[in-house]
Protein backbone atom coordinates (compact mmCIF):
# COMPACT_ATOMS: atom_id res chain seq x y z
CA UNK A 1 0.00 0.00 0.00
CA UNK A 2 1.26 3.47 -0.87
CA UNK A 3 0.29 6.97 0.25
CA UNK A 4 -0.53 9.51 -2.46
CA UNK A 5 -1.44 13.16 -2.14
CA UNK A 6 -2.74 14.41 1.16
CA UNK A 7 -3.69 11.12 2.77
CA UNK A 8 -5.12 8.93 -0.04
CA UNK A 9 -3.92 5.35 -0.29
CA UNK A 10 -3.46 3.13 -3.34
CA UNK A 11 -3.17 -0.63 -3.65
CA UNK A 12 -2.11 -2.87 -6.54
CA UNK A 13 -4.28 -5.69 -7.88
CA UNK A 14 -2.88 -9.14 -8.81
CA UNK A 15 -2.33 -9.73 -12.53
CA UNK A 16 -4.28 -13.01 -12.43
CA UNK A 17 -7.32 -11.17 -11.05
CA UNK A 18 -6.95 -8.48 -13.76
CA UNK A 19 -6.89 -11.12 -16.53
CA UNK A 20 -9.77 -13.11 -15.02
CA UNK A 21 -12.12 -10.12 -14.99
CA UNK A 22 -10.92 -8.38 -18.15
CA UNK A 23 -10.01 -5.19 -16.32
CA UNK A 24 -7.85 -2.68 -18.19
CA UNK A 25 -6.51 0.84 -17.59
CA UNK A 26 -9.44 3.17 -16.91
CA UNK A 27 -11.84 0.37 -15.90
CA UNK A 28 -14.14 1.07 -12.96
CA UNK A 29 -14.34 -1.19 -9.94
CA UNK A 30 -16.75 -1.30 -7.00
CA UNK A 31 -15.30 -1.32 -3.49
CA UNK A 32 -17.48 -2.71 -0.67
CA UNK A 33 -16.73 -2.79 3.05
CA UNK A 34 -17.81 -6.17 4.45
CA UNK A 35 -19.24 -6.67 7.97
CA UNK A 36 -15.91 -8.11 9.21
CA UNK A 37 -14.02 -5.00 7.99
CA UNK A 38 -12.51 -6.64 4.90
CA UNK A 39 -12.83 -5.10 1.44
CA UNK A 40 -14.57 -6.68 -1.55
CA UNK A 41 -13.47 -5.44 -4.98
CA UNK A 42 -15.54 -6.19 -8.08
CA UNK A 43 -15.30 -4.92 -11.65
CA UNK A 44 -18.11 -2.76 -13.03
CA UNK A 45 -19.12 -4.11 -16.45
CA UNK A 46 -21.03 -1.78 -18.74
CA UNK A 47 -22.94 -4.74 -20.18
CA UNK A 48 -24.46 -5.46 -16.76
CA UNK A 49 -24.89 -8.78 -15.05
CA UNK A 50 -23.02 -11.69 -16.61
CA UNK A 51 -25.33 -14.19 -18.32
CA UNK A 52 -24.45 -17.87 -18.07
CA UNK A 53 -25.76 -20.71 -20.21
CA UNK A 54 -25.55 -24.49 -20.09
CA UNK A 55 -26.65 -27.44 -22.20
CA UNK A 56 -28.25 -30.64 -20.95
CA UNK A 57 -28.06 -33.54 -23.40
CA UNK A 58 -30.76 -36.18 -23.02
CA UNK A 59 -30.70 -39.55 -24.70
CA UNK A 60 -34.01 -40.39 -26.35
CA UNK A 61 -34.58 -43.29 -23.96
CA UNK A 62 -33.54 -41.41 -20.81
CA UNK A 63 -36.12 -41.10 -18.05
CA UNK A 64 -37.38 -37.82 -16.60
CA UNK A 65 -35.58 -37.53 -13.26
CA UNK A 66 -31.94 -37.78 -14.44
CA UNK A 67 -32.65 -34.79 -16.70
CA UNK A 68 -34.51 -32.92 -13.95
CA UNK A 69 -31.59 -33.30 -11.53
CA UNK A 70 -29.24 -31.66 -14.00
CA UNK A 71 -31.68 -28.84 -14.75
CA UNK A 72 -32.06 -28.12 -11.03
CA UNK A 73 -28.28 -28.14 -10.55
CA UNK A 74 -27.75 -25.58 -13.30
CA UNK A 75 -30.66 -23.44 -12.08
CA UNK A 76 -29.41 -23.34 -8.49
CA UNK A 77 -25.88 -22.57 -9.73
CA UNK A 78 -27.04 -19.30 -11.30
CA UNK A 79 -27.30 -20.35 -14.94
CA UNK A 80 -29.70 -18.06 -16.81
CA UNK A 81 -30.21 -20.07 -20.02
CA UNK A 82 -30.54 -23.86 -20.09
CA UNK A 83 -30.62 -25.62 -23.45
CA UNK A 84 -32.13 -29.11 -23.37
CA UNK A 85 -31.01 -31.10 -26.40
CA UNK A 86 -32.55 -34.50 -27.20
CA UNK A 87 -30.21 -37.01 -28.81
CA UNK A 88 -32.05 -39.48 -30.99
CA UNK A 89 -35.83 -39.76 -30.83
CA UNK A 90 -37.16 -38.60 -27.45
CA UNK A 91 -40.08 -40.33 -25.78
CA UNK A 92 -43.29 -38.49 -26.75
CA UNK A 93 -44.20 -37.55 -23.18
CA UNK A 94 -40.71 -36.54 -22.02
CA UNK A 95 -40.78 -32.97 -23.34
CA UNK A 96 -44.26 -32.44 -21.92
CA UNK A 97 -43.20 -33.70 -18.48
CA UNK A 98 -40.14 -31.42 -18.52
CA UNK A 99 -42.31 -28.39 -19.28
CA UNK A 100 -44.71 -29.34 -16.49
CA UNK A 101 -41.83 -29.75 -14.06
CA UNK A 102 -40.45 -26.31 -14.90
CA UNK A 103 -43.86 -24.71 -14.38
CA UNK A 104 -44.40 -26.45 -11.02
CA UNK A 105 -40.97 -26.36 -9.43
CA UNK A 106 -38.81 -23.48 -10.75
CA UNK A 107 -39.56 -19.84 -9.97
CA UNK A 108 -39.11 -17.41 -12.85
CA UNK A 109 -38.22 -19.93 -15.58
CA UNK A 110 -39.95 -19.86 -18.96
CA UNK A 111 -39.76 -21.99 -22.09
CA UNK A 112 -38.62 -19.47 -24.72
CA UNK A 113 -37.90 -21.83 -27.62
CA UNK A 114 -38.91 -25.38 -28.45
CA UNK A 115 -38.61 -27.91 -31.26
CA UNK A 116 -38.80 -31.69 -31.48
CA UNK A 117 -35.08 -31.90 -30.59
CA UNK A 118 -34.54 -28.90 -28.33
CA UNK A 119 -36.07 -26.88 -25.47
CA UNK A 120 -34.56 -23.60 -24.30
CA UNK A 121 -35.32 -22.42 -20.76
CA UNK A 122 -34.72 -18.80 -19.73
CA UNK A 123 -34.62 -17.54 -16.14
CA UNK A 124 -36.66 -14.34 -15.98
CA UNK A 125 -36.65 -13.72 -12.20
CA UNK A 126 -33.26 -12.76 -10.77
CA UNK A 127 -32.20 -13.96 -7.28
CA UNK A 128 -32.66 -10.42 -5.99
CA UNK A 129 -36.35 -10.45 -7.04
CA UNK A 130 -37.18 -11.31 -3.40
CA UNK A 131 -35.23 -10.64 -0.20
CA UNK A 132 -33.86 -13.93 1.12
CA UNK A 133 -35.85 -13.60 4.35
CA UNK A 134 -39.06 -13.14 2.33
CA UNK A 135 -38.38 -16.33 0.36
CA UNK A 136 -37.72 -18.19 3.60
CA UNK A 137 -40.82 -16.74 5.26
CA UNK A 138 -43.02 -17.89 2.35
CA UNK A 139 -41.47 -21.36 2.45
CA UNK A 140 -42.01 -21.65 6.20
CA UNK A 141 -45.56 -20.29 5.96
CA UNK A 142 -46.49 -22.77 3.23
CA UNK A 143 -45.24 -25.68 5.31
CA UNK A 144 -47.05 -24.28 8.35
CA UNK A 145 -50.33 -24.20 6.41
CA UNK A 146 -49.75 -27.82 5.36
CA UNK A 147 -49.41 -28.88 9.01
CA UNK A 148 -52.44 -26.80 10.00
CA UNK A 149 -54.53 -28.51 7.34
CA UNK A 150 -53.30 -31.95 8.42
CA UNK A 151 -54.62 -31.20 11.93
CA UNK A 152 -57.85 -29.85 10.48
CA UNK A 153 -58.29 -32.98 8.35
CA UNK A 154 -57.70 -35.14 11.43
CA UNK A 155 -60.58 -33.33 13.12
CA UNK A 156 -62.94 -33.31 10.14
CA UNK A 157 -61.92 -36.50 8.32
CA UNK A 158 -61.69 -34.55 5.04
CA UNK A 159 -59.97 -36.25 2.10
CA UNK A 160 -60.16 -33.08 -0.04
CA UNK A 161 -58.10 -31.11 2.49
CA UNK A 162 -55.48 -33.86 2.55
CA UNK A 163 -55.28 -33.90 -1.25
CA UNK A 164 -54.62 -30.14 -1.20
CA UNK A 165 -51.79 -30.71 1.28
CA UNK A 166 -50.19 -33.24 -1.07
CA UNK A 167 -50.42 -30.83 -4.00
CA UNK A 168 -48.75 -28.03 -2.02
CA UNK A 169 -45.51 -30.01 -1.83
CA UNK A 170 -44.65 -28.57 -5.26
CA UNK A 171 -44.83 -25.03 -3.84
CA UNK A 172 -42.50 -26.01 -1.00
CA UNK A 173 -39.97 -27.42 -3.47
CA UNK A 174 -40.28 -24.30 -5.64
CA UNK A 175 -39.37 -21.92 -2.81
CA UNK A 176 -36.60 -24.16 -1.47
CA UNK A 177 -34.93 -24.47 -4.87
CA UNK A 178 -35.19 -20.68 -5.35
CA UNK A 179 -33.57 -20.10 -1.94
CA UNK A 180 -30.68 -22.38 -2.92
CA UNK A 181 -30.29 -20.33 -6.12
CA UNK A 182 -30.31 -17.10 -4.11
CA UNK A 183 -27.66 -18.27 -1.65
CA UNK A 184 -25.47 -19.79 -4.36
CA UNK A 185 -25.59 -16.49 -6.27
CA UNK A 186 -23.96 -14.86 -3.23
CA UNK A 187 -21.43 -17.64 -2.71
CA UNK A 188 -20.43 -17.48 -6.39
CA UNK A 189 -20.03 -13.71 -6.26
CA UNK A 190 -22.91 -13.06 -8.65
CA UNK A 191 -24.83 -10.99 -6.07
CA UNK A 192 -23.85 -8.90 -3.07
CA UNK A 193 -25.35 -10.11 0.24
CA UNK A 194 -26.99 -6.70 0.70
CA UNK A 195 -28.84 -7.10 -2.64
CA UNK A 196 -30.72 -10.05 -1.08
CA UNK A 197 -31.26 -8.38 2.29
CA UNK A 198 -28.57 -10.18 4.31
CA UNK A 199 -25.38 -8.86 5.85
CA UNK A 200 -22.92 -11.61 4.97
CA UNK A 201 -22.19 -14.92 3.31
CA UNK A 202 -22.48 -16.57 6.71
CA UNK A 203 -26.03 -15.30 7.26
CA UNK A 204 -27.08 -16.43 3.78
CA UNK A 205 -25.65 -19.90 4.44
CA UNK A 206 -27.65 -20.19 7.68
CA UNK A 207 -30.86 -19.35 5.81
CA UNK A 208 -30.07 -22.08 3.30
CA UNK A 209 -29.42 -24.59 6.08
CA UNK A 210 -32.70 -23.78 7.86
CA UNK A 211 -34.61 -23.85 4.56
CA UNK A 212 -33.48 -27.44 3.96
CA UNK A 213 -34.90 -28.50 7.32
CA UNK A 214 -38.20 -26.74 6.55
CA UNK A 215 -38.38 -28.41 3.14
CA UNK A 216 -37.97 -31.81 4.79
CA UNK A 217 -40.81 -30.98 7.21
CA UNK A 218 -42.94 -30.25 4.13
CA UNK A 219 -42.12 -33.72 2.80
CA UNK A 220 -43.25 -35.28 6.07
CA UNK A 221 -46.47 -33.24 6.08
CA UNK A 222 -47.18 -34.83 2.69
CA UNK A 223 -46.48 -38.31 4.08
CA UNK A 224 -48.84 -37.65 7.00
CA UNK A 225 -51.57 -36.44 4.64
CA UNK A 226 -51.19 -39.52 2.44
CA UNK A 227 -51.31 -41.89 5.44
CA UNK A 228 -54.41 -40.27 6.96
CA UNK A 229 -56.15 -40.32 3.59
CA UNK A 230 -55.39 -44.04 3.24
CA UNK A 231 -57.05 -44.70 6.60
CA UNK A 232 -60.13 -42.67 5.68
CA UNK A 233 -60.48 -44.73 2.51
CA UNK A 234 -60.03 -48.01 4.42
CA UNK A 235 -61.99 -47.52 7.66
CA UNK A 236 -63.87 -44.24 7.10
CA UNK A 237 -61.92 -42.24 9.71
CA UNK A 238 -58.36 -40.87 10.16
CA UNK A 239 -57.60 -43.41 12.92
CA UNK A 240 -59.37 -46.00 15.10
CA UNK A 241 -61.15 -44.59 18.15
CA UNK A 242 -58.75 -46.31 20.56
CA UNK A 243 -55.83 -44.14 19.39
CA UNK A 244 -57.53 -41.17 17.71
CA UNK A 245 -57.67 -38.75 20.71
CA UNK A 246 -53.98 -39.25 21.50
CA UNK A 247 -52.98 -38.91 17.84
CA UNK A 248 -54.93 -35.65 17.45
CA UNK A 249 -53.49 -34.21 20.68
CA UNK A 250 -49.96 -35.12 19.54
CA UNK A 251 -50.52 -33.56 16.11
CA UNK A 252 -51.76 -30.28 17.64
CA UNK A 253 -48.73 -30.07 19.91
CA UNK A 254 -46.29 -30.77 17.06
CA UNK A 255 -47.97 -28.01 15.02
CA UNK A 256 -47.63 -25.58 17.94
CA UNK A 257 -43.94 -26.48 18.28
CA UNK A 258 -43.34 -25.80 14.59
CA UNK A 259 -45.13 -22.44 14.76
CA UNK A 260 -43.09 -21.38 17.81
CA UNK A 261 -39.90 -22.49 16.05
CA UNK A 262 -40.56 -20.33 13.00
CA UNK A 263 -41.51 -17.35 15.17
CA UNK A 264 -38.24 -17.65 17.08
CA UNK A 265 -36.16 -18.01 13.92
CA UNK A 266 -37.71 -15.09 12.04
CA UNK A 267 -38.43 -12.67 14.87
CA UNK A 268 -35.64 -13.57 17.33
CA UNK A 269 -38.24 -13.75 20.10
CA UNK A 270 -38.71 -16.55 22.59
CA UNK A 271 -36.58 -18.89 24.68
CA UNK A 272 -34.72 -21.16 22.25
CA UNK A 273 -33.44 -23.57 24.89
CA UNK A 274 -36.86 -23.98 26.47
CA UNK A 275 -38.42 -24.65 23.07
CA UNK A 276 -35.81 -27.32 22.33
CA UNK A 277 -36.55 -29.03 25.65
CA UNK A 278 -40.28 -28.97 24.93
CA UNK A 279 -39.68 -30.51 21.50
CA UNK A 280 -37.60 -33.30 23.09
CA UNK A 281 -40.42 -33.95 25.57
CA UNK A 282 -42.90 -34.15 22.69
CA UNK A 283 -40.79 -36.85 21.07
CA UNK A 284 -41.28 -38.94 24.20
CA UNK A 285 -45.03 -38.30 24.00
CA UNK A 286 -44.92 -39.67 20.46
CA UNK A 287 -43.43 -42.90 21.79
CA UNK A 288 -46.35 -43.18 24.20
CA UNK A 289 -48.87 -42.74 21.38
CA UNK A 290 -47.00 -45.32 19.28
CA UNK A 291 -47.39 -47.88 22.09
CA UNK A 292 -51.16 -47.36 21.99
CA UNK A 293 -51.34 -48.56 18.38
CA UNK A 294 -51.32 -52.13 19.69
CA UNK A 295 -55.08 -51.77 20.08
CA UNK A 296 -55.45 -51.69 16.26
CA UNK A 297 -56.22 -55.03 14.62
CA UNK A 298 -55.91 -54.04 10.94
CA UNK A 299 -52.21 -54.22 10.00
CA UNK A 300 -52.50 -51.69 7.16
CA UNK A 301 -54.17 -49.19 9.48
CA UNK A 302 -51.44 -49.74 12.07
CA UNK A 303 -48.78 -49.00 9.44
CA UNK A 304 -50.56 -45.81 8.36
CA UNK A 305 -50.84 -44.53 11.95
CA UNK A 306 -47.22 -45.39 12.71
CA UNK A 307 -46.13 -43.71 9.49
CA UNK A 308 -47.90 -40.56 10.71
CA UNK A 309 -46.23 -40.79 14.11
CA UNK A 310 -42.79 -41.25 12.53
CA UNK A 311 -43.28 -38.18 10.33
CA UNK A 312 -44.48 -36.12 13.30
CA UNK A 313 -41.34 -37.23 15.15
CA UNK A 314 -39.16 -36.20 12.22
CA UNK A 315 -40.98 -32.84 12.14
CA UNK A 316 -39.96 -32.30 15.76
CA UNK A 317 -36.35 -33.27 15.02
CA UNK A 318 -36.13 -30.86 12.10
CA UNK A 319 -37.75 -28.15 14.24
CA UNK A 320 -34.95 -28.67 16.78
CA UNK A 321 -32.43 -28.34 13.93
CA UNK A 322 -34.00 -25.00 12.92
CA UNK A 323 -33.86 -23.80 16.53
CA UNK A 324 -30.15 -24.66 16.66
CA UNK A 325 -29.61 -22.67 13.45
CA UNK A 326 -31.46 -19.81 15.18
CA UNK A 327 -28.82 -19.91 17.94
CA UNK A 328 -26.11 -19.75 15.27
CA UNK A 329 -27.85 -16.76 13.71
CA UNK A 330 -28.01 -14.97 17.07
CA UNK A 331 -24.30 -15.57 17.70
CA UNK A 332 -23.46 -14.35 14.19
CA UNK A 333 -25.37 -11.10 14.73
CA UNK A 334 -23.55 -10.52 18.02
CA UNK A 335 -20.17 -11.05 16.34
CA UNK A 336 -21.06 -8.63 13.55
CA UNK A 337 -21.94 -5.97 16.14
CA UNK A 338 -18.60 -6.50 17.86
CA UNK A 339 -16.74 -6.17 14.54
CA UNK A 340 -18.53 -2.95 13.68
CA UNK A 341 -17.66 -1.46 17.06
CA UNK A 342 -13.92 -2.09 16.66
Amino acid sequence: MQVTGGGSYTITLPKDWIRMHGVTKGSEVDLHIMPDGSLCIKPVHEKGRQQYSATVYIDGSEKLWPAVRRIISYYTSGVTTINIVFKGSPEPELAKKLREFVARRLIGVEVVEESSQRITLQTIAEPRALPLQTSFRRLARTVGHMLEDVVRALKEGSKSILEEVEERDDIVDKFYIFIVRQVNSILLGLEEPSALGVSSLAEASLYKMAAKFIERIGDHATIIASSIKANIERIGSPAPSCVYPSLLDYAEKVLSCYQDTINIFLNRKGDVDQEIEEAIALRRLGDTVAAQTQCIEDMEVILNVRRCLESFRRTLEYSIDVLEVSINMEVLKDLEKQMRSL
